[in-house]
């Protein structure tokens, strides 16, 4: 499912340094799927909240990552060796330093393992377009220097 863009993020990223991505949903009884944003310009992942509401007892398992444009995955975070976070009323909170390409993909994907009922969670992705990808010192694939 493809998420709509907010207007801050429609107008594009010269019109704040940093945009939150905020994917939330109630997951149904047995439900798989996810949530996806487009990149719109090169930037950093510069934070990731994570919020799991009261109930899921752990049966509620988010994994957030971005989709890279050769189809490739990258993880923005490892939790306990295992992929996808869980919990049961936690916040979770992560300072990243990952730098992201234009039409890349947030992605958040979700499973709900329990039987019979439905559990709600919230993921914040913010990115940063003013400082961006501009202080990673590496050539980009197109032969410019960044």
């Amino acid at each position: 499912m493809r998420l709509p863009l907010s207007p801050i993020a429609a107008a594009g990223p010269q019109v704040l340094s940093r945009i939150p991505y905020r994917f939330q949903m109630q997951v149904p009884a047995l439900g798989v799927g996810d949530l996806r944003a487009t990149i719109p310009a090169d930037a950093t992942v510069e934070r990731l909240v994570v919020r799991f509401y009261p109930g899921p007892e752990l049966q509620l398992i988010v994994d957030p990552y971005v989709e890279r444009r050769n189809g490739g995955r990258q993880e923005l975070i490892h939790y306990a060796g295992a992929r996808g976070i869980t919990g049961d009323n936690d916040s979770l909170e992560f300072h990243l330093a990952l730098p992201v390409r234009l039409d890349e993909q947030l992605i958040v994907a979700y499973h709900n393992r329990h039987a019979t009922l439905a559990y709600h969670f919230t993921v914040t992705i913010e990115l940063d377009f003013a400082g961006g990808v501009w202080r990673w010192p590496y050539r980009l694939g197109d032969g410019g220097v960044v």
